[in-house]
């Protein structure tokens, strides 16, 4: 990576992998998002990977220009620091809730940070997704391991699963089996 890359408009996937190729959702980023300052402060090859979901456009400042002329620069040193912090809140917390928890904690979590009427949760916002699939693998876990868990919560009457979509039925009983966990 040679450039700092400012996403301006569109959404993009944040995978991680590991060499035998499996893949761990990590966030979806929407604008304004940096891409590549950990590798610019750093000085480290790209541990992530970036799919665009949808066109999405960025804005690029090479690294050399950056390290020449801006790298004392206040106001981007705490714009970067800013980027950089919020990525290491929400990797500790996610790596946390997805080692701590079960299943059905982190699943009744997600709908939390994510549907809650009053969630103003900008890490909430970044794991949406209506797939099923991406959802287990922000969770960790199997796309058949969740469906057991979702037809286990649709069974409790906590959730109704339709076709395309999820319904939380009773908010008081989905927040006692996220057990106190948020993705915040």
């Amino acid at each position: 990576m040679n450039s700092l890359l400012f996403l301006v408009n569109g959404k993009a996937r944040i995978t991680s992998s590991i060499e035998t190729g499996k893949a761990l959702l990590l966030r979806f980023i929407y604008p304004l998002s940096v891409i590549g300052d950990i590798e610019l402060i750093r000085d480290v090859p790209v541990q992530s990977q970036v799919q665009a979901v949808d066109e999405c456009l960025v804005i690029g400042v090479p690294f050399d220009y950056i390290k020449k002329y801006e790298i004392d620069n206040p106001r981007l040193l705490h714009m970067l620091l800013e980027h950089v912090s919020f990525k290491l809140q929400t990797c500790t917390t996610a790596s946390r809730v997805n080692l701590l928890a079960s299943v059905e904690n982190k699943f009744a979590s997600y709908l939390m940070s994510t549907l809650s009427p009053d969630a103003d949760n900008e890490f909430g916002i970044e794991l949406q997704t209506s797939s099923v699939k991406e959802i287990a693998s922000l969770l960790g876990t199997t796309y058949r391991h969740l469906n057991r868990v979702i037809a286990s919560l649709n069974e409790q009457g906590i959730i109704e699963r339709q076709k395309n979509s999820i319904q939380i039925l009773n908010w008081k009983e989905l927040e006692k089996a996220a057990n106190g966990i948020r993705y915040k």
